[in-house]
């Protein structure tokens, strides 16, 4: 499909449905089990619709725009959502609660060509790259298009006949790839065999002291999902902006060290490989979001956008104890516990990992073994109960530099489906990279490297 194509959509339907939705209870009653927000194509309308389930769920027999608004001014998602003119043109639109379900089924179906054309193109890249055997890449769609043929009825429960056969399915296709088929590859191949890669819905935490190099192997975790071509990679850098951010990316591709680029000290010779790194990386289904203070609300809205024009392979959050909450005078604990708990609904919802890093206790800093434990996961226990697995980054030589110099541990302390362990990696400081210890260049190499991580 060329990049000038608009992708099938039912801007009209849309409007008209959640206009019936308002004006109606018996119309989401109706519809509402076979809908989902991620069905609309609009920006404008997934916001209001939104705000209009959320409402309904929470047991309102009545909603009308004034409450719509106050809901979508919570969520910070107003100004997505067009504003009060737009609410108005909703209500006003030609939309009658009677045809709600004709209108729900225009939509479902403008969402399903829309994932029947992402799919053909992952299907395609993946023939055209030639890393999978064609009877996986045929399996991986059969799953795919069984999904998309039960859209209209995205929950309620099912009955444990088709739970137990899509499970077996799962488990053949594993077996026959050695391992999760559906899961992204982390790159570190040794992390890979202990954990499995990082699997559709899950909650991934990194956690590490700062400067351990936590952003750097992120950012390496998710250029790696977006080489594979499998759906864009979506970074949220509530830290750092994107210029730092891509000039980070660019030293760990290039031969230059990072004080020399830092520096603006490079040769001839450099400043082409410099060239030739950012074409590479322009290749790459990448997205950096730098806005401070993103909520959860936000970032589903701009991932669900990502996910419908580029599909969507992996989240990145960097850090959840940035992330902005609902309610600002909470605790900090409570407020750390909402960014986790909708982390992992956003997961769920968008059938991608979500790595979140977070930042650890200082108090471990005064402990003889600094290796981090899950009791240091700061200001949220919540954190440890929402995610499928956590991991810990520690380099021995950030407190004394003849322990262990290029070396890092990945300290797996959380698996919810998989036994715990440790795995070493080699870093370059110089480079922000990490390598399996296994490369026998990088161990020799790693010891000459300088550089702060980040």
């Amino acid at each position: 499909m060329s990049d000038r194509q608009i992708p099938p959509h039912a801007h009209e339907s849309e409007k008209a449905l959640v206009g019936s939705l308002i004006m109606s209870a018996e119309a989401y009653d109706e519809v509402g089990p076979m809908l989902c927000a991620d069905q609309f194509h609009s920006d404008r309308n997934r916001a209001v619709y939104e705000a209009v389930a959320s409402l309904y769920e929470e047991g309102r027999r009545g909603v009308d725009t004034v409450m719509v608004g106050e809901k979508l001014n919570r969520d910070g998602t107003f100004g997505i959502a067009g504003g009060p003119s737009y609410l108005v043109e909703v209500l006003e639109s030609p939309g009658h609660a009677g045809h709600a379900a004709y209108h729900a089924e225009v939509v479902r179906e403008a969402y399903v060509a829309r994932q029947l054309i992402y799919l053909s193109d992952m299907v395609r890249a993946a023939a055209y790259r030639g890393d999978e055997k064609p009877e996986a890449i045929i399996r991986h769609a059969e799953v795919k298009l069984a999904e998309l043929g039960t859209a209209s009825t995205t929950g309620g429960p099912k009955p444990i006949a088709d739970i137990a056969k899509r499970s077996a399915e799962v488990i053949i296709a594993r077996s026959e790839n050695e391992g999760d088929p559906h899961a992204v590859p982390t790159g570190l191949k040794d992390l890979d065999r202990l954990i499995l890669g990082f699997r559709p819905t899950d909650l991934i935490v990194l956690g590490a002291r700062p400067s351990m190099g936590k952003t750097a192997l992120a950012m390496q975790f998710a250029e790696h999902a977006a080489a594979l071509n499998r759906g864009s990679a979506l970074v949220f850098s509530l830290e750092q902006d994107e210029l730092s951010l891509g000039e980070r990316l660019i030293t760990s591709h290039t031969h230059a060290q990072a004080n020399r680029i830092r520096n603006g000290w490079l040769n001839e010779q450099e400043r082409w490989g410099v060239g030739r790194t950012v074409e590479e990386l322009g290749g790459l289904d990448l997205y950096i979001d730098d806005r401070p203070a993103l909520n959860i609300g936000t970032m589903r809205s701009v991932a669900r956008k990502l996910r419908a024009e580029r599909g969507l392979s992996m989240i990145v959050v960097d850090y959840v104890q940035l992330a902005g909450v609902s309610d600002s005078r909470a605790s900090r604990e409570r407020q750390v516990a909402e960014t986790s708990m909708g982390l992992k609904a956003l997961a769920k919802e968008l059938n991608v990992p979500v790595v979140a890093l977070a930042q650890l206790n200082r108090g471990l800093e005064s402990r003889t073994d600094k290796r981090p434990t899950l009791s240091d996961l700061r200001e949220s226990g919540q954190i440890e109960q929402d995610a499928d697995v956590i991991m810990f980054l520690y380099r021995a030589e950030q407190y004394d530099p003849e322990d262990s110099p290029g070396e890092a541990e990945i300290i797996v302390a959380k698996q919810r489906n998989g036994p715990t362990s440790a795995v070493r990696c080699a870093f370059r400081g110089d480079r922000y990279r990490f390598h399996d210890l296994s490369r026998t260049e990088d161990r020799h190499a790693v010891a000459a490297g300088e550089g702060e991580a980040f």
